[in-house]
């Protein structure tokens, strides 16, 4: 190796550092997950609901542009603070639609004007649908 080589090697040392520590830098953060939304699109008195072991109840539909995926987790609506966690498929199997069972008791203690979303999980979440607020005269 020759006297003029030496700051060759030094200075490819540096670049092979600078671009090692460039590669293994973490990646950028992910981006926040897009808001997503939906609607309240009937809620409707029930005779006898069969989740309810025959009981009265209310059906809240709801339905959205973007699917409700299929997750081993509850699906959960939140009316305020409030979580229902009775939920299905219509019928037919569309994604886009959800149908969520309360007790006309669990209704009854809604407030109008609640902010209305569907989640999966219980408590706080981030993924969300956001449904607007609760308006109970829908029908």
């Amino acid at each position: 190796m020759t006297k003029s080589s030496i700051p060759a090697l030094a200075l490819t040392a540096v670049a092979v550092a600078a671009l090692f520590s460039l590669s293994c830098s973490a990646p950028p953060p992910p981006s926040p997950t897009p808001a997503l939304t939906g609607t309240i699109i009937r809620i409707r008195q029930i005779a006898a609901s069969a989740l309810l072991q025959g009981q009265p109840a209310i059906e809240i539909e709801v339905r959205s542009e973007r699917a409700f995926p299929v997750r081993d987790e509850l699906t959960v609506l939140r009316i305020g603070s409030r979580e229902f966690l009775l939920s299905r498929y219509p019928e037919s199997g569309d994604t886009h639609v959800l149908i969520f069972t309360l007790s006309v008791d669990e209704f009854a203690a809604t407030t109008a004007g609640d902010a209305v979303v569907v989640q999966y999980g219980r408590g706080e979440q981030l993924d969300r649908w956001y449904l607007g607020r609760l308006d109970k005269t829908v029908r």
